[in-house]
């Protein structure tokens, strides 16, 4: 009679779990959530393209402006050999005088830039670029797209019934350790009133 109530309980909560289902918010939650990592991820790519494409943009100006500079370096010096072969050497030397004018603001200009590199490799240090995080966002997807979907009434009794039969495993190991320690634990002598 006992084992036939038992049995009779196991199967009411089986029924009533089989009717259960997660709730609506929890399914949406799930969803939304594996959603946005869809978009933080396509947000990173475009954060990563924008990076490079103004790195790129900066080495070409710094690559410009270099060119640029040393092509009128080399002109310089010919037009002052040109002079000094045509015999110049008073224009020559306003010539150089104002060279080492347009060099000390060169080298004005070459300390600035130092100046500017070293705050800029501070802010590097600071600023780092995002890593890469698409295999960890993946991964993220992949566990939530499942908690998005609703278990059948199948796959509801199946998990009610692996639960049932661990808590049984566990109650027939703990009444086998109970007996166990009953018998070893010696019994109280008799008390006398």
């Amino acid at each position: 009679m006992h084992t036939t109530l038992k049995l009779f309980a196991l199967g009411l909560s089986l029924v009533g779990l089989a009717g259960c289902s997660t709730p609506q918010a929890a399914l949406d939650q799930a969803r939304n959530t594996a959603a946005l990592t869809v978009s933080l991820s396509a947000e990173q790519r475009e954060f990563r393209r924008v990076q490079t494409i103004i790195a790129n943009s900066r080495i070409e100006s710094i690559r410009r402006q270099t060119s640029e500079l040393e092509t009128y370096e080399a002109m310089a010096r010919f037009d002052d050999r040109v002079r000094r072969v045509a015999g110049l050497d008073e224009e020559l030397k306003v010539f150089k005088a104002l060279r080492d004018l347009s060099d000390s603001r060169s080298q004005d200009e070459v300390d600035l830039a130092a100046k500017l590199k070293a705050i800029d490799d501070n802010l590097a240090t600071i600023l780092t670029p995002l890593p890469e995080s698409t295999s960890k966002v993946s991964a993220l997807q992949k566990a939530l797209l499942p908690l998005g979907e609703e278990l059948s009434s199948t796959e509801r009794t199946k998990a009610a019934v692996q639960f049932a039969k661990s808590v049984k495993e566990g109650l027939d190991a703990s009444k086998q350790k109970l007996a166990v320690s009953e018998a070893v634990t010696p019994t109280a002598p008799p008390t006398k009133w």
